[in-house]
């Protein structure tokens, strides 16, 4: 803010009588200066004033008279608010005419005029109210001065209304008190813009109201005494009496000013200085700094809320960040930029006019106007283009462009003209460079006084505080140039009975000195993470938030000032505190030093093996982090480029984000980021991927074949995924340069050891077919996914060709299509004919299973695009973050069954007749034999049966076939079928996401001549079985003897006949699987009969249930995946979650087991989310201590605990758990609530399960609900009662002062070591300390069971 001090010239004293009695006060006062802005809203209003006297009827006449007229009468001569009105204009025009009484002492000799209010022209924005996380760089509307009080129309065509309260921000030293003096001159000298509308315009600097009402600081300390009187100079001297010579003229005056209504205009400058300085004296007397704030507003607050002058203009400014406390009480908000650059351009011009170099006007303004993020915004600084003025001269025509670089320069400039001009050292820039010793003492000590108040969000200074903080207990600093003195109004300042104030000439200059004093106790780890913590958005901050600006800028010009010792400040930080992009702008600040790299590295979890897999992680101690992701920024391409520089890199897996913004300079960041790539040792996995709706110009996809061809050579490389997602189908000649490079690539410079390629590219025939011709050179490559395809017959033969050719072990082509998207249905070699035949029949040589199958195909193999029923849905096939997009034109969204037709077929819920007769369980139960086969003369249309029966030939080596949302008709399913028959080497199969038992029956049936299968994904929420289906299922599954892990997820059962329950159980005893998903599965029992269908409470049903379910023991299935699963009996919810334990005893070998709750389930409407009490909760943990003493994990995510008795059933919990094995515990999700107190008791069930498991190796508690204090008293109970010596927790989602929080209470005392396991993604590694290492090895055999 421009500061304006109180000096009037000899040459205009003897000009009028006013002046010559300012001459007098501005002696007496020692010229005060000028200072920025500050005050509370909300404080309790003040006691009303005593009642004036009766106000006279001529007095009230003659001011209604000079409201509406002008023009002086003599009864107006004797009118209290006419020789008011008079003087302040006088006043007002005084004030803002003068030139700063005491300048800067650096600056040189200027115009007269120069730097005087009367002359500002500021640069005005119009913001809208509440936007404060408005981005600082998104376009506004600038409007004039003139217009912060009118009418406006924006850019955008919207009309804005006259506002009655304004609100101004601007940061300290932007000019608000000048612009506020500016517009009190625009009124005094009746400026046709404010003039005529405007009666009466009073000024009221809040800082200096300290409590007292409006009244009493306008008649006591800001008016003289004689303001009202009839003297002829307005400061004449005597007159007495309590508001002035007049006796009751100002209480008059001020009784009435309610009669002016909108013509009476208030001025309110520093609503924050205010509100800051008021609670600082009050936390010093030793109470709220908030309450003390609000009440050193004075009845300020009522003249801001409505209740004092309610239809009366105010014009109030503040700082940015207080203005939200205003926004209910304004119409507008304008923000305030310093200069206008056409004025900062003319005072240039004057400047270097002035000193007789006209020609450097014109060069110091191209150099500031090239440099637009750091000079520009400096010069139009009300002071800062004069220092930078100054600095050009002194640094020879030129200017640093960094902004540490520009602020040191800056400093040593005015400290160096300071010194000069005390004549204690003459020190030009050119011989030396360094500050003395004393001054850099003075500026540290400085520093420290500026962090404490950015901290409480202020930029002023009083003197008490710089005489508190600096050496000498005097002022010395203030001589060094860098700081104003604000103005003080008021007559208690010119009596010495009030405190000056100061503020940085720049407000950077405070963030710089903080920076500077943290950058000299870098060397003291303790202080320095006291100081870092306590910086504004640090408490409570992290990945998630959004950083304080003085935070981000402090640490920027810090690392600055370290330089290659930067990593002090980053082994300081845990990867909790800074996103990724902050971590490169400070490594960025302090240079790509190897400390510095290593230690980002540290943060970002890239220094150790932690990043491994693609993959959302697996169960029990090897779960998966999440894989870093590059977004083309050029700002993340040279921070990435570093850390894989680096030898501390360990990076095993990266993945790329394409996304080219227009005019951003990415090019150059992009060859040094796949350089560094190509270099490095550690990365193993490559994933380059777009976001969805990019669209590739032809040169970026040139540039992007380059960087794949460079890639696919990185020595090491084992995977390398490509994925572009394409809204449209006719994309693939855009690609072909792509294509190209990946087959050059892979047919000349291959990595040796390149094992797996991924490739989802919406790729044509030809491009597949090009694809795979290079892929027969590469005999490293033996995992292939292409997902996604639509190219129908041509290009699944040339992969079935690939098959057939070089041995391939993994092949991937969820989400493709048998044929082409654009050729008509009856290519696929399924005619209505073929498919016409009898159910119960067999003719033409085709099993009775095929006629079946085929009859609901015949809709199936119809293309979107040439379906125009409204019959039709579509799912959407999950692909990583994209699935969430639907898109008709991709073959991600596949066309499903009609809904009458899955009626016909009798998977629906109906009960009629009709969809009974036709049911699973009439149909199916004749349809065992014979096997499913294919009939290649059917067949041979669909490109299907090309890699299907490349799959069952005796020399395929493939292993693994994923066929997950594809598009099969019947004879694809049927073919499919054959293959899992007849495949000797074929041990993965994936089918997931089938709308129609017809798509997985035949692969089931398939299974009973199966000798080589091991896993089997049929997962899908479309699958409804009724007891015909589920018996023949069952029966099939228990035929094959190598299947180990079968995944039947979201099926639904329903079943009537007790006959299915033997089946089934059957089916479990004979079973040789070992892990069994059933996740989500829904199990509609319909009980007609009996007490079951009778009971109402759940208590009973489940005692009911368990009496009546015949024993078994089930030996083969360790790992039991039940998340979600729930049994409904005759419509109502039965068994879900911890009920379904005791159902379980015959898993006599479990060693995972996983009731979780749907996670929907918890926010249903639909249905009602289950509680877990008291009794279901200890009889639930009693079970598994006494019948799973083998289990070592156990997931119970999404659970909802209500309790009670919380301290005698968590006891209870307690002495359960402690005969348990568990080793791995997953709480994700969980909620634990007191049903008396209504608290959360998350943290108590925590500190129960880290006390009592021996064996826990490995907590996830992700998404758990808890509090600084809560995680505190976990840390705590895991550093003094956690029984074993190593721990695990996932805590992601927690909260990132929870994290911190709980990390430190572990470490506390020294006994425990923390390392966050990949980097912010909230996985910590606690390690008890041993005292004697030589036993760590026989301790760790004990941490648990599994080893």
């Amino acid at each position: 803010m421009l500061m304006v001090f109180l000096r009037v010239s000899n040459q205009f004293i003897s000009i009028i009588v006013v002046l010559q009695e300012a001459d007098r006060i501005n002696h007496s006062s020692n010229c005060p200066a000028a200072t920025p802005p500050s005050s509370p809203l909300d404080s309790p209003p003040p006691p009303a004033p005593a009642p004036a006297a009766p106000i006279p009827a001529h007095y009230i006449s003659s001011l209604r008279a000079s409201s509406r007229r002008g023009g002086v009468s003599p009864e107006k001569e004797r009118d209290p608010l006419s020789r008011l009105l008079r003087f302040l204009r006088a006043f007002y025009r005084e004030l803002a005419g003068r030139d700063p009484a005491n300048p800067p002492p650096w600056a040189p000799p200027l115009p007269p005029g120069t730097l005087c209010p009367a002359h500002f022209q500021p640069s005005l924005q119009l913001a809208p109210i509440g936007s404060g996380g408005r981005p600082e760089n998104e376009p506004r509307d600038s409007i004039r001065l003139e217009q912060i009080l009118s009418a406006i129309r924006t850019n955008e065509g919207s009309m804005h209304d006259a506002p009655r309260r304004v609100v101004v921000e601007g940061g300290p030293g932007s000019g608000k008190t000048t612009l506020a003096l500016r517009l009190l001159h625009s009124w005094a000298t009746q400026d046709d813009w404010l003039g005529p509308s405007i009666e009466l315009a009073l000024f009221v600097p809040l800082r200096e109201l300290r409590g007292n009402s409006l009244a009493h600081y306008l008649s006591k300390e800001l008016l003289p005494k004689t303001a009202l009187s009839g003297c002829a100079s307005p400061w004449g001297g005597g007159g007495g009496g309590s508001y002035g010579g007049s006796g009751n003229g100002f209480a008059q005056v001020w009784k009435c000013l309610g009669l002016l209504e909108d013509r009476l205009l208030f001025v309110l400058d520093g609503y924050d200085e205010a509100v800051a300085l008021g609670g600082q004296e009050g936390k010093g007397q030793g109470g709220t700094g908030a309450g003390n704030g609000r009440e050193a507003l004075g009845d300020a607050v009522e003249l801001l809320e409505g209740r004092m002058f309610p239809e009366c203009r105010i014009l109030i400014t503040c700082s940015p960040g207080w203005s939200s406390e205003l926004f209910p009480l304004v119409q507008r908000r304008v923000l305030l930029h310093g200069l206008d650059w056409a004025h900062v351009e003319r005072l240039v011009t004057a400047y270097f006019n002035g000193n007789k170099k006209p020609e450097s006007a014109s060069h110091f303004l191209e150099v500031v106007f090239a440099s637009q993020q750091v000079l520009r915004p400096l010069a139009c600084w009300p002071l800062g283009w004069l220092l930078l003025c100054v600095l050009f001269e002194e640094e020879g025509g030129r200017l640093p462009t960094d902004t540490l670089d520009v602020h040191q320069a800056l400093f040593k400039c005015l400290i160096r003209r300071s010194l000069v001009r005390k004549g204690e050292i003459l020190m030009p820039s050119e011989i030396s460079s360094d500050l003395p010793g004393h001054c850099k003492k003075l500026l540290a000590e400085f520093g420290r006084l500026a962090l404490t108040s950015i901290k409480e969000e202020r930029f002023l200074y009083t003197d008490s505080e710089i005489r508190a903080h600096c050496r000498g207990g005097g002022l010395e600093v203030t001589e060094l140039g860098f700081l104003s003195r604000g103005l003080n109004f008021g007559r208690s300042h010119n009596q010495k009975k009030r405190a000056d104030y100061y503020t940085p000439v720049i407000r950077t200059f405070a963030e710089f000195l903080a920076a500077y004093y943290i950058s000299s106790i870098v060397h003291y780890s303790n202080i320095l993470r006291r100081e870092l913590e306590d910086l504004p958005g640090m408490t409570g901050g992290g990945i998630g938030s959004v950083l304080d600006n003085n935070t981000v800028l402090i640490l920027r010009f810090l690392m600055g000032l370290l330089g290659r010792k930067g990593h002090l400040v980053f082994n300081q930080l845990c990867p909790l505190d800074f996103p990724t992009r902050t971590l490169f702008m400070l490594l960025q600040a302090s240079g790509p030093s190897e400390a510095n790299v290593a230690a980002v590295c540290r943060l970002l979890g890239a220094s150790s093996s932690s990043w491994v897999g693609m993959g959302n992680g697996a169960s029990g101690a090897s779960s998966k982090v999440p894989v870093p992701l590059v977004h083309t920024a050029p700002l993340e391409l040279e921070g990435w480029s570093h850390v894989l520089q680096s030898e501390a890199c360990t990076l095993e897996a990266l993945e790329l984000v394409f996304q080219f913004d227009k005019g951003a300079d990415y090019e150059e960041h992009l060859d040094s980021f796949f350089t560094s790539l190509s270099s490095n040792d550690s990365v193993r996995l490559v994933r380059i991927s777009s976001l969805l709706g990019h669209e590739f110009t032809a040169a970026e996809v040139d540039r992007l074949a380059g960087y794949v061809k460079t890639t696919l050579c990185k020595s090491r490389l084992h995977t390398f995924e490509l994925v572009i997602t394409c809204l449209e189908d006719s994309a693939h000649d855009r690609f072909q340069s792509l294509v190209d490079a990946l087959c050059e690539g892979l047919e000349q410079n291959a990595s040796p050891i390149l094992n797996k390629l991924v490739l989802d590219l919406n790729l044509g025939t030809c491009q597949v077919v090009q694809l795979c011709v290079a892929l027969e050179h590469t005999d490293q490559v033996t995992v292939l996914h292409l997902p996604h395809l639509g190219c129908g017959r041509d290009g699944l033969r040339a992969i079935a060709q690939l098959i057939r050719a070089r041995p391939l072990v993994a092949l991937n082509l969820s989400g493709s299509w048998g044929m082409r998207r654009e050729d008509p249905p009856s290519s696929s070699g399924v005619s209505v004919g073929s498919g016409s035949g009898s159910s119960g029949g067999v003719g033409s040589g085709v099993s009775t299973l095929q006629h079946v199958a085929k009859q609901p195909s015949l809709t199936s193999n119809i293309s979107p695009k040439t379906t125009t029923s409204s019959s039709y849905y579509f799912s959407s096939l999950p692909r990583g973050m994209m699935g969430g997009y639907n898109s008709l034109g991709r073959p991600a969204t596949l066309p499903r069954q009609p809904l009458q037709q899955l009626l016909l077929d009798g998977y629906s819920n109906s009960s009629s007749g009709d969809s009974k007769r036709n049911s699973d369980s009439v149909l199916f139960q004749r349809l065992f034999h014979p096997l499913p086969a294919c009939d290649p003369a059917v067949h041979a249309g669909s490109g299907f049966h090309d890699v299907f029966d490349a799959a069952r030939d005796t020399a395929c080596k493939l292993r693994s076939l994923n066929v997950s949302k594809c598009l099969l008709g019947a004879e694809d399913a049927l073919c499919l079928g054959e293959t899992v028959r007849r495949s000797l080497c074929l041990d993965a199969l994936r089918l997931e996401g089938g709308t129609r038992l017809g798509e997985v029956l035949p692969v089931i049936l398939g299974l009973a001549d199966n000798t080589s299968i091991q896993l089997l994904d049929l997962g899908s929420q479309r699958l409804i079985l009724e007891d015909g289906p589920t018996q023949l299922v069952c029966q099939s599954l228990a035929k094959n003897s190598s299947l180990r892990l079968l995944s039947l997820e979201g099926w639904t059962f329903r079943i009537e006949e007790e006959g299915s329950l033997s089946v089934f159980l059957g089916f479990l005893q004979s079973t040789s699987i070992r892990d069994l998903v059933l996740a989500n599965c829904r199990l509609h029992l319909a009980i007609h009969g009996g007490r079951l269908s009778r009971l109402g409470r759940l208590d009973d049903s489940v005692a009911e249930m368990l009496g009546s379910l015949p024993d078994f023991v089930c030996t083969a299935v360790v790992f039991l995946r039940l998340g979600g699963f729930q049994v409904t009996v005759n419509d109502r919810m039965a068994l879900r979650g911890p009920h379904l334990l005791p159902f379980l005893r015959g898993f006599t070998h479990l060693s995972d087991l996983d009731l979780s709750l749907d996670k929907n389930s918890v926010s249903s409407t639909t249905s009602s989310p289950l509680f877990v009490d008291d009794k279901a909760l200890t009889t639930f943990f009693q079970t598994l201590s006494a019948s799973f003493r083998t289990l070592q994990s156990l997931k119970m995510s999404h659970w909802r605990i209500c309790l009670d008795d919380s301290d005698r059933t968590l006891r209870a919990v307690g002495r359960a758990l402690k005969t348990c094995s568990l080793s791995y515990l997953k709480v994700n999700g969980l909620g634990v609530s007191d049903s008396a107190h209504k608290g959360s008791l998350e943290h108590l069930f925590l500190q129960t399960v880290v006390a009592n498991l021996s064996y826990l190796s490995w907590l996830s508690m992700v998404g758990v609900s808890l509090t600084p204090g809560q995680s505190t008293a976990v840390g705590k109970c895991i550093r003094d009662r956690f029984p074993g010596t190593a721990l695990e927790v996932s805590a992601k989602d927690v909260g990132a002062d929870a994290v911190k929080a709980l990390v430190a209470a572990v470490e506390d005392g020294g006994k425990i070591e923390v390392m966050y396991v990949g980097g912010p993604s909230c996985n910590l590694r606690i390690q008890r300390i041993l005292k004697n290492q030589k036993l760590k090895g026989k301790f760790r055999r004990f941490t648990s069971l599994k080893e």
